[in-house]
């Protein structure tokens, strides 16, 4: 949608507002994706969380595509 891509963009901005608005919006269904494979609550809980950090910590290159 068109606010998500706002939001991108802000996110590659450093914008700590937008990047918690878009873990907000993403978390749970993550989640969701991660336990199927893993079968194990805290090790899905970790992948949701260190995929973010690796999103946000490259947000000024080309994770997120136009």
């Amino acid at each position: 949608s068109t606010l998500t891509i706002d939001i991108i963009e802000q996110c590659k901005q450093n914008n700590r507002q937008a990047q918690l608005q878009l873990y907000n919006q993403y978390c749970n269904g993550m989640f969701v994706v991660a336990k199927r494979f893993v079968k194990d609550t805290l090790e899905a809980e970790d992948i949701v969380q260190e995929s973010f950090i690796k999103a946000f910590s490259k947000s000024g290159t080309d994770l997120y595509p136009r």
